[in-house]
């Protein structure tokens, strides 16, 4: 969290248990809507109803921005009935849309360079937009930044100027370690799409072996979401499972990191797949396989940030 000194509070709301449908927002974002939190709601309907109930307590001199490319956001967007509905995404038909992606380096920094296309009452093309992040996921979000930014008039040149600037979200794409060309990194991702996205980005930017450490959370999501999980994984390379993080939920029988690994492994009989338990053994397992130009990414919303600095110390140690 940070104060600012603006009139506007940005806040992000969290669906998990319902009550975002009572936060007041003169401005509403929705990103995309998947399938998630189980042990409150019912179904993927039930989800949707709980953002349409969001959105239609937006206010009439507030607006809302929509991305298009989710297909449950979109499925949503004709029982919206407010009069100012921004929408983005990659699709053409969007208010605002992104074009002529590609990644490029600057000083040994990392770019997304891009176009975003104004597509209201006329197209307006703002061209080379800068963010230091990579991955259709984070065009997406500045496309919803910048429709905010847009509905509340900021110039061009002060958002492309922001974006430039932005740091990014800790935990989410950190690069912690960065020595003879590889990198270790610390993400959230603990849900399949995040999971997908994450390393699809990583694999635009990782030139040999992509080594992913996952950490299972929640054993009632494994459970109603193992086979969306392991299809997941397509670009990882080598793929270490770190013992289930409960939050707090009772286990469940064979919903385990060695039961998962013997899944993962019936799907992938190309890939490196193995369940670890302890710090001090995966980090000999890394060290055996890494070599130069290989990426290692540990993605969970438990433990796995902590176990992630711990191997990082362990690496720097060892140089």
């Amino acid at each position: 969290a940070k104060l600012g000194n603006g009139d506007w509070i940005v806040a992000e709301a969290d669906e998990s248990d319902g009550s975002f449908t009572m936060l007041p927002s003169t401005i509403g974002v929705i990103n995309n809507i998947d399938l998630e939190h189980l042990d409150f709601y019912k179904d993927i309907n039930e989800i949707k109803d709980s953002f349409i109930k969001y959105a239609k307590n937006i206010p009439f001199y507030g607006f809302l921005s929509i991305t298009i490319d989710d297909k449950n956001v979109k499925k949503i967007r004709d029982k919206i009935n407010h009069k100012q509905i921004y929408t983005y995404g990659f699709t053409k038909e969007a208010n605002y849309y992104a074009e002529n992606l590609k990644i490029i380096k600057r000083k040994k920094q990392i770019f997304s360079c891009f176009d975003i296309v104004t597509n209201i009452y006329r197209k307006k093309v703002l061209k080379n937009v800068l963010i230091p992040m990579i991955g259709t996921h984070n065009v997406i979000n500045t496309l919803a930044a910048y429709s905010i930014c847009k509905g509340l008039s900021v110039p061009n040149i002060k958002i492309k100027q922001a974006l430039k600037q932005f740091r990014g979200v800790k935990r989410r794409f950190s690069v912690i370690y960065n020595y003879s060309e590889n990198m270790i990194i610390d993400d959230y991702a603990h849900h399949p799409k995040e999971i997908k996205t994450t390393l699809n980005a990583l694999r635009l930017i990782t030139k040999k072996k992509l080594i992913t450490v996952f950490e299972p959370h929640r054993y009632t999501r494994i459970k109603e979401m193992r086979e969306e999980f392991i299809n997941s994984f397509q670009n990882a390379d080598v793929i270490f499972i770190l013992p289930v993080y409960g939050a707090g939920e009772k286990l469940i029988k064979k919903i385990n990191n060695s039961e998962l690994s013997k899944l993962f492994k019936n799907k992938y009989k190309n890939k490196q797949i193995k369940p670890v338990d302890k710090t001090k053994a995966l980090y000999l397992e890394i060290k055996q396989i890494i070599s130069n130009r290989d990426n290692v990414i540990f993605m969970g919303a438990g433990n796995s940030s902590k176990i992630a600095n711990s191997i990082k110390e362990l690496m720097e140690k060892n140089e």
